[in-house]
């Protein structure tokens, strides 16, 4: 049926996608049309809500991930945010999808977003 058919698609594409090295040369080789073209165009970017989904996902991923893409839009001088807090692809150390408090804010999220110091284990509200 097609519905067979279009699971094993999606199985096969996101088996090929986790199996491919997603790693911070490959995403900076994705963004270089739009560098060049923004350099050329005296264009400002901003990267917007980037994130990794918590479910499925171990955290020592996520966070290469998060740093990599935060990493390369800041040597590209772009600007960026980040989706999201405490959500499915929240950065606290619970999500508020379940209802549960939001906690504390995760150290290796803090570090994948350049982020450390003071702010790094304050309750999140």
């Amino acid at each position: 049926s097609d519905g067979k058919v279009a699971a094993q698609r999606a199985t096969d594409e996101l088996a090929e996608y986790f199996h491919s090295g997603w790693n911070r040369e490959r995403i900076a080789a994705q963004w270089q049309p739009l560098a060049a073209w923004a350099r050329q165009h005296g264009v400002r970017v901003h990267c917007g809500e980037f994130g990794v989904i918590r479910n499925g996902v171990d955290p020592a991923s996520r966070y290469a991930w998060i740093g990599d893409v935060r990493a390369l839009a800041e040597r590209n001088g772009w600007g960026w945010s980040l989706w999201n807090y405490a959500d499915d692809f929240g950065i606290a150390s619970g999500s508020n999808t379940e209802g549960r408090e939001r906690g504390e804010l995760e150290g290796p999220a803090l570090r994948a977003l350049g982020l450390s110091g003071p702010g790094q284990g304050r309750r999140a509200r």
